[in-house]
């Protein structure tokens, strides 16, 4: 809903110093996918007539080519999410736990225009994430951004969330998805953000806790 100089103009606060650029993704309705980014960043582009896929950051000990074929099984599975069964999950986390990385998944499936984000097994990058009942939802990597285009949004300073600031003075972080910011969530590690073509509400499946009470 959000015009391309809008989101240009939030883009352009995180271009920290010269070294910085700013690049479009993709941009197709309803999604604008962009970057802000030093050039030796790792952002990897796959495009296939049925998923357009790009990995942002490392993923070890594999290569372009297994990895690529590994996707686009992956993403069959991972596009099943509107009726995900415990197969699918399974075979989602399963590559999780067997993918060493510090990485976050963007997915378009080109004949039904879903869009997916899925973060590595440890959840390594912090990824925030807004929605609000008017229909806009904005994803980042950087907190600042969503920060801005949220003020740009509600032509008001975003409000400090008064649970997070207590859990930063007593916990030194905050907890599960919470953020010092109203309204601006953290993805949670091993997760799966889907938006839906006819419905911008995202939907997260959990696809794997770490029980460490469980020792061997």
């Amino acid at each position: 809903k959000r015009s391309y100089d809008f989101f240009m103009d939030g883009l352009a606060k995180l271009l920290y110093d010269e070294r910085y650029r700013r690049e479009i993704l993709l941009a197709e309705e309803p999604y604008f996918v962009a970057s802000t980014r030093y050039k030796e960043y790792p952002i990897s582009i796959f495009d296939s007539s049925e998923f357009w896929v790009c990995i942002e950051g490392k993923i070890y000990d594999k290569t372009r080519s297994l990895l690529e074929d590994e996707l686009s099984v992956l993403l069959r599975h991972v596009f099943q999410a509107s009726c995900m069964s415990e197969e699918d999950k399974n075979i989602i986390s399963e590559w999780l736990l067997n993918t060493d990385g510090d990485f976050m998944l963007y997915a378009l499936n080109k004949n039904t225009k879903d869009f997916v984000i899925m973060n590595d097994i440890l959840g390594r990058l912090p990824f925030y994430y807004h929605y609000d009942e008017k229909g806009d939802f904005i994803a980042s990597r950087e907190i600042q951004l969503l920060a801005h285009l949220t003020d740009s949004n509600n032509n008001c300073k975003n409000k400090l969330d008064r649970i997070g600031m207590a859990e930063v003075l007593l916990f030194s972080h905050t907890l599960g998805k919470r953020t010092l910011l109203s309204n601006i969530h953290r993805l949670e590690p091993a997760s799966l953000l889907m938006v839906k073509s006819g419905n911008i509400k995202p939907k997260i499946i959990n696809l794997h806790r770490f029980n460490f009470e469980k020792k061997e």
